[in-house]
């Protein structure tokens, strides 16, 4: 084989693996499904304890929507609403606000979350505003509930 034919064949090679390797952040994961996780604090008074929480999400093309189910004090829940979310490859981001409801006076809570995802794990780091003061967690959760398959 003559050497220019062997540079051709390694340049088309390698155009291929750039061009396979920019495909693959073309497919998105997809979140769809019941996960069950835990939110460990890196700031604030909580710092080093671990909360567990729940979502239920439902993603339809890159748009992530659903519900987040936090735990209050003792052991009561409160779930707020997927105000925001987007999904890109393997990469998620969404934003739960609302309320906490199990304690009086009512305190408004958001919760953004950033991180990856796979087909069942994700992790991440995100940050929670709860009644005007933040807090930083690293976060993990697991698929409990695969979507309905049609």
């Amino acid at each position: 084989m003559s050497r220019s034919r062997k540079r051709l064949l390694v340049r088309l090679g390698f155009a291929l693996v750039l061009f396979a390797s920019g495909c693959s952040s073309l497919v998105t994961v997809d979140v769809t499904g019941g996960w069950v996780g835990d939110m460990t604090w890196t700031t604030g008074p909580a710092t080093g304890f671990a909360s567990p929480f729940s979502l239920d999400l439902v993603q339809d093309g890159k748009d992530i929507t659903g519900t987040v189910t936090l735990v209050s004090h003792s052991t009561n829940t409160y779930t707020i609403d997927v105000t925001f979310g987007r999904a890109s490859g393997s990469s998620v981001e969404f934003t739960a606000s609302g309320v906490n409801d199990q304690i009086s006076p009512e305190i408004p809570v958001t919760f953004d979350f950033d991180g990856d995802a796979g087909d069942t794990e994700m992790s991440g780091t995100g940050t929670a505003n709860i009644d005007g003061a933040a807090y930083n967690f690293t976060w993990t959760a697991t698929l409990v509930t695969p979507p309905v398959e049609e």
